[in-house]
């Protein structure tokens, strides 16, 4: 219940941006192509904290002041993204990609926020009820299209 409320405060889609059709290959002995769909999220400030902690935990300065720093990196900002796929049990990665942009030390970075099975679960249907509220369509529609859009691409 707690995992599941804090991430219904944490995980929104920015429908400013278009959703990206992806190809991943999945194993590197026998090559396997499957289709997914990546979103943006919007900056939720609970994604920033443990963006900031993760970026601290590294050697840089966090983006807000945050205790043990009396320093923050003022011009950096955060961009994330998660993705869905037709591969794994969940259909949905197992990390949140965070992006770092404009650091004062030139840190720019990319780095995952894993998250378990039971939150990617959580995450799912967080984002299909987006979906179908938003888009009139759901998370299912959108991997069939992903899937379309492999199979014309000759992948």
């Amino acid at each position: 219940m707690l995992t599941e409320y804090i991430l219904r405060h944490m995980i929104f889609i920015d429908f400013s941006w278009n959703f990206h059709f992806t190809t991943d290959q999945v194993f590197v002995s026998y090559p396997c192509k499957v289709a997914g769909v990546t979103f943006h999220l919007l900056s939720s400030e609970m994604l920033e904290n443990l963006a900031d902690y993760v970026r601290m935990e590294n050697g840089h300065k966090p983006f807000q002041l945050r205790p043990g720093y009396s320093e923050c990196d003022n011009d950096g900002w955060y961009e994330f993204t998660i993705g869905i796929n037709t591969y794994t049990k969940s259909k949905v990665d197992n990390f949140i990609l965070c992006e770092t942009l404009n650091t004062e030390d030139n840190s720019d970075e990319n780095f995952g926020m894993d998250i378990s099975e039971e939150e990617q679960k959580i995450i799912y249907d967080i984002l299909d009820e987006q979906l179908k509220k938003y888009c009139d369509q759901g998370c299912e529609e959108l991997l069939k299209q992903a899937e379309a859009e492999m199979r014309l691409d000759g992948e």
